[in-house]
């Protein structure tokens, strides 16, 4: 669900962070599409910048540790955006027990997956990604995601009627306990076009890094491909697409070994998997609203059963 951010610009929030930073800051405007953060666009005296105020549920450790990646990756990857960092070189502040930081504003329209050039443009961002994200790979390996692929965070109710598949079940044990027969590496963790800003056929902008982690890029790759190349309904994809997008992302140099794209229905169907899982456990713990996507999530699980292999 989009979180509309109708958050006023507190003063005290104004003065700290001037402080902190050694700047003005002028007139601030909300911004809307963040699904848990609180951002404002503002004028200030370097120009135009994003404030983002994380939920106080975020690490501070960790945001640190994301930061310095961004900060490591943005002089060879324009589209990252590294944070601000203040005189002291920090990179963040604390506001009533919230982490908040700077990042520099760019104007953009999210990405529109209908476009075949930025479908294209996305996959190959992807693979160089992924590529300059490998070497970073053994100097953040405490970088662990809230939610990781695979992985329940507590004892759950049995699944909801039909997620039951004992074949995926003992593929991904299988996969779990032989990790090094995947490419391993940090992967952006929510990749998907409201996460790309564009201008004209060029993407400008990854935005949200929150999930960033080790995991297997083959995840990663597999899921963006669902995420760029499914129906308006959420339970199909355009098979065209799909391999477009897994050719791209190959031929601009992904990291991934040949024979893990066989595995791509596979990593697929489970993200779908876990994607309801998290839904449906989250409605039933917290009250939280259902997922418009769900029953064409299930639909997709299924009609995705059939499919042998995706040939690139």
């Amino acid at each position: 669900m989009t979180h509309q951010n109708q958050e006023p610009f507190a003063d005290e929030l104004r003065s700290i962070l001037e402080a902190h930073y050694g700047l003005r800051l002028l007139k601030a405007t909300p911004l809307f599409g963040g699904e848990e953060a609180l951002i404002w666009q503002v004028s200030s005296s370097l120009g135009p910048l994003v404030v983002r105020m994380s939920p106080a549920h975020r690490s501070p450790v960790r945001l640190q540790q994301v930061h310095q990646v961004l900060l490591a990756l943005a002089p060879v990857l324009p589209p990252v955006l590294a944070p601000l960092q203040a005189p002291d070189g920090s990179t963040l502040l604390f506001y009533h027990g919230q982490a908040v930081e700077l990042f520099p504003f760019i104007s953009g329209e999210q990405l529109d997956r209908e476009n075949a050039r930025l479908r294209q443009a996305a996959a190959r961002l992807l693979a160089h990604l992924h590529t300059t994200l490998v070497p970073q790979t053994q100097h953040a390996a405490s970088l662990a995601r809230k939610r990781v692929v695979g992985e329940r965070q507590s004892q759950t109710p049995l699944d909801p009627p039909g997620l039951h598949d004992p074949d995926l079940d003992r593929w991904y044990r299988t996969l779990r306990e032989h990790p090094h027969t995947f490419t391993v590496g940090l992967i952006h963790g929510d990749y998907y076009p409201r996460n790309l800003l564009t201008q004209g056929e060029r993407i400008v902008a990854v935005l949200d890094w929150d999930d960033l982690h080790p995991d297997f890029l083959m995840q990663e790759v597999a899921w963006a491909s669902w995420e760029f190349g499914k129906t308006a309904t959420s339970d199909d994809w355009h098979l065209d697409r799909v391999q477009a997008f897994l050719q791209d992302y190959r031929e601009a140099g992904g990291p991934c070994k040949a024979e893990e794209y066989h595995t791509i229905i596979h990593f697929v169907r489970w993200r779908l998997r876990e994607e309801l899982r998290y839904h449906h456990f989250a409605q039933i713990e917290t009250s939280s609203p259902s997922n418009p996507d769900a029953a064409g999530q299930v639909r997709a699980f299924e009609r995705l059963r059939a499919y042998k292999a995706i040939f690139i």
